[in-house]
């Protein structure tokens, strides 16, 4: 397993994203917790593929089959990288994007 720090000021910010929130840092325990929040008019899918591409080919992570909209880093910390979304009705999606990090185990 390689050893990894992704610094969150080094996640892009989606292209299409309006209203944009500060990154939020939270700890749980040994969890460590960085939030993006973002409307945009493009989908969630649209928004995802983004990340997913973004992470495969800068850190290699790979889709947790078991959750949608959600990616693994095999790595030392561990990294998981999730988002949610809400439909405003008016075409409209705010967006949470979230990385997690735990220590190595």
């Amino acid at each position: 397993m390689r050893s990894l720090f992704i610094p969150p000021e080094q996640i892009p910010i989606y292209p299409g994203a309006y209203d944009v929130a500060a990154i939020e840092t939270t700890s749980e325990g040994f969890v460590t917790t960085h939030t993006w929040r973002l409307t945009t008019v493009d989908s969630a899918d649209d928004v995802w593929h983004f990340y997913e591409t973004y992470f495969d080919r800068t850190w290699g992570f790979y889709p947790d089959r078991t959750t949608r909209y959600a990616i693994i880093g095999n790595t030392c910390p561990s990294y998981y990288v999730k988002l949610r979304n809400a439909s405003r009705g008016n075409h409209d999606q705010d967006i949470e994007l979230t990385m997690s990090h735990e220590p190595c185990r």
